[in-house]
């Protein structure tokens, strides 16, 4: 078993500005490592040709992949596990939040092959390594992929101290254990996979806040470009003010929701940070929909709702958060305005809350 500390090499090959077209790939790593510890073997102090090569594989690979923080090398055959942190560019930083990756690399076959049951567990190990690096971040994603690379070089070693004498009952068993324990770190990765979730789907909605502001700004200028902000002040004001209650009532129905004990609101954390950011930024907007909406309803007299005649400003604005807060209350709302409006009643649409089973039997 050898724990390789392997960042000084590579640091100053990088130093040395040495730039090729092509990135080495674990594989050819870990032959290039191999090559490298059987001459070592073999003579006092290694070749040195190989030595070199070596270490300009491991730089080139550490400029692509990131830093390899755990390396497990097998001293049998050409194999290895290991796990990388690779730092993200300040601009990508600035866009999704995330400081760093953690990846996990495999290149096993060449002392697997012939023993039977570990090869699946370790397609395992990769498989759910891959989820992790693209889901979680931070300590998360450390402390899972340090958990899944313990497991892989064990099954790593096991094979590497049995060799081909490994008993296939004996090597299911081994592999049995491993899976049972990646259950495990797949039932870590589920919880932290839905509170990363949850922090990506507000990192969306700050997005979704400052395309708001953006487009407010733009309909005060279009106003006042065409002199209609001071003939209509008063309107103006409720209006923006509607805006943006009803943006406010909506992230703070789903920051309540998700500060909730009964984990009320759930995030699909698997269809990707990218999406699940450009889903939650959409949510402010909703809200200041049904803001305005339920001002301009009231305003047009469709609703059987009569503002006080002593501060309408407060009013209007507590009604256009409450719309935004409470899905269920500006559905009803809305309603009423269609009904009121010559529009479809509530027989014309299902109940949105209603379940499948009570479905099935009306039907």
């Amino acid at each position: 078993m050898a724990q390789a500390a392997v960042a000084q090499p590579a640091v100053a090959e990088r130093e040395s500005g040495r730039t090729l077209e092509f990135a080495p790939t674990f594989p050819d790593l870990v032959w290039a490592h191999h090559q490298w510890e059987k001459s070592r073997r073999e003579g006092d102090h290694g070749d040195k040709r190989l030595d070199a090569e070596f270490r300009r594989t491991l730089a080139r690979f550490e400029d692509a992949h990131g830093t390899l923080v755990s390396v497990y090398w097998s001293r049998a055959d050409a194999s290895a596990v290991g796990v990388s942190v690779k730092h993200v560019s300040r601009w990508r930083r600035l866009i999704s939040v995330e400081c760093e990756r953690v990846l996990f690399h495999r290149a096993t076959d060449w002392a697997t092959g012939t023993v039977p049951g570990i090869p699946d567990a370790l397609n395992e190990c990769e498989t759910l390594a891959s989820k992790v690096t693209e889901v979680l971040r931070g300590t998360p994603a450390h402390v899972a992929m340090q958990w899944i690379f313990s497991i892989a070089s064990h099954l790593l070693g096991y094979v590497e101290r049995a060799g081909a004498t490994a008993h296939p009952r004996e090597a299911q068993a081994v592999a049995h254990d491993a899976r049972v324990e990646l259950h495990e770190v797949d039932d870590y990765y589920d919880r932290a996979g839905t509170k990363t979730g949850r922090i990506v789907y507000a990192s969306g909605m700050v997005f979704g806040i400052l395309g708001l502001v953006v487009l407010g700004f733009a309909a005060a200028g279009t106003l006042w470009a065409f002199n209609a902000y001071a003939k209509y002040e008063s309107d103006i004001q409720l209006i923006f003010a509607c805006y943006a209650a009803g943006a406010i009532g909506a992230i703070v129905s789903v920051m309540s929701r998700m500060a909730s004990p009964r984990n009320a609101f759930f995030v699909d954390y698997e269809v990707g940070r990218s999406a699940l950011r450009f889903v939650g930024s959409f949510r402010p907007l909703l809200g200041a929909i049904f803001g305005l909406v339920l001002f301009f309803a009231v305003k047009g007299q469709l609703l059987q709702i009569k503002p006080p005649d002593v501060a309408s400003f407060y009013w209007y604005t507590v009604l256009a958060f409450v719309a935004g807060f409470s899905e269920r209350f500006t559905r009803v709302l809305i309603k009423e305005t269609a009904g009121a409006s010559g529009g479809v009643g509530d027989e014309a649409e299902p109940d949105c809350e209603e379940s499948p089973d009570a479905a099935g039997r009306r039907a």
